[in-house]
């Protein structure tokens, strides 16, 4: 079984080479149908892969992270979702290996912290073998690239902007019994390009508090 996905990448386009090239990737792949990509800054995107899987979406304001997520997930329209930051790099075979996992068998999926090298290389490479296991807790970096089946997202509050996102999911379907994954496979990232801005540390202070007060 091959699944198909849609993909949805929130970005302010602080790193148009890295997403330029995840663009590239996705498009060539046969088990992406389609690419949401929210536009949240106000400029027109200097995209150098463009393709009919393409779908550009520019809100009026920046939605920030979670509420780019949920946005993204009302218009997806494949079993899937692929949820990915704009500043990673994924091996070449990624997405065709992820398409014959058994996605279906967790609530949620993300990163497992060995497989995140921080390396901007972009060196087209091959991953051997990518595989699932389970994740008893959400580790850093585990929410740069998210996969589940559609019935398994979560709207999460939209008053938590930028983080805890993924930590509202993995603890949502923790408690339903239900495991979650982690992916083994090489991801490369400096990690969080945007959201580790000066500008954005009281949104963090506020989504941690926010977090506590919805989950726990």
């Amino acid at each position: 079984m091959q699944r198909k996905f849609s993909a949805i990448i929130p970005t302010l386009f602080k790193s148009p080479i890295l997403l330029n090239n995840l663009l590239r990737i996705l498009n060539q792949s046969e088990s992406v149908t389609e690419i949401i990509l929210i536009n949240n800054t106000t400029q027109d995107l200097k995209l150098e892969n463009v393709s009919l899987k393409l779908n550009i979406q520019t809100p009026p304001e920046n939605l920030y992270v979670n509420p780019s997520w949920n946005y993204g997930f009302k218009l997806a329209q494949e079993e899937y979702l692929l949820i990915l930051n704009d500043d990673i790099i994924i091996s070449e075979n990624f997405i065709e290996n992820l398409s014959h996992m058994s996605i279906e068998d967790y609530g949620l999926i993300g990163v497992e912290e060995q497989s995140i090298q921080q390396t901007l290389d972009k060196t087209p490479y091959q991953t051997q073998e990518d595989i699932i296991h389970e994740a008893t807790a959400r580790t850093w970096g585990y929410g740069i690239i998210l996969v589940l089946k559609k019935d398994h997202f979560l709207e999460i509050p939209e008053e938590m902007k930028i983080w805890y996102g993924d930590d509202y999911i993995f603890n949502y379907w923790k408690k339903q019994g239900k495991k979650n994954g982690a992916l083994k496979t090489i991801v490369k990232t400096q990690m969080s390009i945007t959201s580790n801005l000066p500008q954005f540390n009281a949104i963090k202070r506020r989504d941690g508090s926010l977090y506590k007060l919805f989950c726990e």
